[in-house]
């Protein structure tokens, strides 16, 4: 009788583990926008959206950063906004000509000065001096 069970429950997890996955059903949300194919979503937009700006303006900067996943690099970024997170992080916002692309960088991992118009400034400074128009 135990082995019957077994095989029944057996095939009944490789049926529904092999069935091609379906829509839910209406009113069943996915967690993205329903205009919003599974293509475009970004899991990240929420998280943009609950940063704080605390500055917005362009000016070019170079840093060495410590990146979680690939480790340390140096960075020539076009800097657009420092924001804060609700956690208080600190972060910079840019496009970053080492990954071309839009990048978000966490001002903790930062190693070293932060290079702005060949003046050598920590986070805290370079956000003093752009929020002051120094710079």
């Amino acid at each position: 009788m135990g082995w019957t069970a077994f095989a029944v429950l057996l095939i009944v997890v490789l049926f529904f583990y092999g069935k091609k996955k379906e829509n839910p059903p209406a009113g069943v949300s996915t967690g993205r926008p329903e205009a919003v194919s599974e293509d475009e979503y970004d899991p990240f937009d929420g998280w943009r959206r609950s940063l704080t700006t605390l500055w917005k303006g362009s000016t070019a900067i170079e840093f060495s950063y410590d990146s979680s996943s690939s480790g340390w690099s140096h960075r020539k970024v076009e800097l657009n906004e420092i924001a804060e997170s609700p956690g208080g992080q600190i972060y910079l916002r840019g496009f970053c000509s080492l990954r071309n692309e839009e990048r978000f960088f966490r001002i903790a991992r930062i190693v070293g000065p932060i290079d702005c118009e060949g003046a050598e400034l920590s986070g805290e400074e370079l956000f003093q001096a752009l929020t002051e128009k120094e710079l």
